[in-house]
């Protein structure tokens, strides 16, 4: 009989969905327990599937201080497991290292791995031995390759348990794919990056991703892994548990002569997402791309055109947010031509350029902003694509130099 577990990580129960501004109340209740209904579809399919064990690779919590709401869900759902005979091995990542404040007990069936040194859980299921090695994050920030300290395989079924960043060079518990593949194990189980992602096949190492997305860099169906191990035969299916979808769409601008084309095309995107989504509901940013004569369309019609639509979909089966209408939309101008006859906005362009192109110039740019760095800021706003900021602020100062722009806020 095969050994049959589920992987999944960042899970990150405390953390608020990001970027939203104001919610209607309506979906700020469907939000609000998006993170852990989405947790519950995974405690659902372990019990249904009958899994040996649940692994949790790291950021079960979103911070060392955790709700005694989170910790109560914690105790209730592990104990559901527990009553089906099913354990859960859990590596603490960056969010909730070592010391991590727990104030009630979790069920016998829960266990921390270490953060001294990698510890292996062995088992014997129908005559083969399972070895479960795992580790866990000391402290917030872990610079050391903790891929390093595991061992290689030994004769059975290794499983490998790991909060990291791969083929980074850098960051949390930086490693390379090496690093991993040397160790020889039927399968490791990732966490960090909250894309989920199947970096090798032979051995299988995978980032299940987040179960759930809470930003809008968090796009596509989010879930966990269904993983059997039988006669070193690895089979691995993915399972959506996420509830809410963000979904970030791009309009070509080319076509839009005034304001109902573009409401038109907004309320069909809209329509078609709510036809193919199995989800609660979808999050949507709409992003304006595109030479167009619709470039110099105001903020403020731009919102009320969110409100109309926030004040319609909400009430829907999907419901449907609008969190926000970008304008990245240029005014139909000859560019090249234009550069040619202007010194000062092609040297500025070429800066952009450079700019754009270098993660280190991005990184010290940015790193003056000391705005961008307040913990409060960046829970409102959510992660931050440097180059889409850049990318907005160079057509800004193209239509604003180019005579584009009749007004500057």
């Amino acid at each position: 009989m095969a050994v049959k577990f589920i992987h999944c990580a960042d899970i990150h129960l405390d953390r608020p969905f990001s970027g939203l501004g104001f919610i209607d109340e309506v979906v700020q209740q469907k939000v609000l327990e998006g993170n852990k209904k989405a947790f519950e579809n995974i405690i659902n399919l372990a019990i249904k599937e009958k899994v040996d064990f649940l692994l949790i690779s790291g950021d079960l919590f979103d911070s060392k201080n955790v709700s005694l709401e989170s910790q109560i869900l914690c105790q209730r759902y592990f104990k559901l497991l527990e009553g089906e005979n099913i354990k859960v091995y859990i590596a603490r990542g960056n969010h909730d290292p070592q010391g991590t404040n727990l104030r009630i007990s979790l069920p016998e069936n829960v266990h921390f791995f270490s953060a001294d040194k990698v510890e292996t859980i062995f088992f014997q299921k129908d005559g083969e031995t399972v070895f479960i090695h795992g580790i866990s994050f000391p402290k917030e920030k872990v610079e050391e390759n903790l891929a390093l300290k595991f061992p290689f395989a030994k004769e059975g079924i290794n499983i490998g348990v790991l909060h990291c960043e791969v083929g980074t060079g850098e960051g949390y518990s930086p490693c390379n794919l090496g690093d991993l593949k040397e160790k020889n194990y039927h399968y490791f189980a990732l966490g960090h990056i909250h894309k989920g992602e199947i970096l090798s096949e032979e051995p299988y190492i995978v980032y299940s991703g987040t179960h759930q997305g809470k930003n809008i860099k968090e796009t596509g169906e989010k879930g966990c892994f269904l993983v059997s191990i039988e006669k070193g035969q690895v089979q691995i299916e993915f399972y959506k548990t996420g509830i809410i979808q963000w979904f970030c769409e791009e309009i070509e601008g080319s076509n839009l002569k005034n304001i109902d084309d573009l409401k038109d095309i907004l309320e069909q995107k809209i329509q078609g997402i709510m036809e193919n989504i199995r989800d609660q509901g979808a999050i949507i940013r709409f992003i304006l791309k595109g030479n167009s004569q619709l470039a110099n369309i105001s903020n403020e019609d731009l919102q009320d055109l969110v409100l109309s639509f926030n004040g319609e979909f909400p009430y829907n089966f999907p419901f449907i947010w609008v969190e926000s209408i970008e304008n990245n939309l240029k005014g139909e101008i000859d560019l090249e031509k234009l550069k040619e006859g202007d010194f000062f906005l092609a040297t500025l362009l070429g800066i952009f350029e450079e700019i754009k192109t270098s993660p280190s110039l991005q990184e010290k740019l940015f790193s003056d902003i000391d705005v961008l760095s307040k913990i409060d800021v960046r829970k409102i706003v959510g992660e931050i694509d440097k180059v889409e900021i850049l990318e907005k602020a160079e057509n800004y100062l193209i239509q604003s130099l180019a005579g584009g722009l009749d007004d500057v806020d």
